[in-house]
């Protein structure tokens, strides 16, 4: 993507892993990606155990934060497979986003206080390995799959996902570090808990 040519028109970007060497990106492009709905970086099209992911993460470098330069306005899907930072950018406007996964990233919370996200559908953090807190979720009425599986240092969900009327999936395996879970869970659309590999002492 050295070639800034015609990025104003640009709806979809998709690298996959294992990247090549000489592959290289140029975020300061995406500054002219004011129509983009699909990010996906790191993308892994064929299931890998967390050893193999983690050997392709290592021929991605990351230069800075993708997201700085970007417009999110009008992302419909983003997905940051290996996403280096602790957090995202407070002022990234998702309110069209749909999907949102940051697997084996470093990221430690997500963002802080409440954001409007009314379209969002799925969040998925798996092995992101340096996760402590899951935000306030009350923004995202119409969340319906969260996947929060093998995030050992997670200690906090917070208890605004128990009332979620349209959750159909919740997986908390090998959090380890989890000790419970919010009192009032809505069961009148959940399907699946997963919680195993997990010690919790109140539930």
């Amino acid at each position: 993507m050295n070639d800034q040519s015609g990025t104003n028109v640009v709806e979809g970007i998709v690298f996959n892993l294992p990247l090549l060497k000489e592959e290289r990106l140029s975020v300061e492009g995406f500054s002219r990606m004011t129509k983009l709905k699909i990010l996906k970086i790191g993308t892994i099209s064929v299931i890998r155990n967390f050893f193999e992911v983690y050997d392709m993460l290592r021929t991605m470098k990351w230069l800075g934060d993708p997201l700085k330069s970007l417009s999110t306005s009008e992302l419909r899907i983003m997905e940051l497979c290996g996403y280096p930072l602790g957090n995202l950018l407070t002022n990234l406007k998702l309110n069209n986003l749909i999907k949102l996964s940051m697997r084996y990233s470093r990221i430690t919370k997500l963002w802080e206080g409440t954001k409007s996200l009314s379209n969002l559908k799925g969040i998925d953090l798996r092995w992101s390995g340096h996760l402590i807190e899951i935000p306030d979720l009350s923004g995202a009425p119409n969340l319906e799959r969260l996947n929060l599986e093998g995030c050992k240092n997670l200690t906090k969900v917070y208890p605004d996902i128990g009332i979620h009327k349209r959750l159909k999936e919740l997986t908390l395996s090998n959090c380890k570090s989890l000790e419970s879970l919010p009192e009032e869970i809505n069961l009148e659309s959940v399907k699946v808990i997963n919680l195993y590999f997990i010690r919790l002492t109140k539930f």
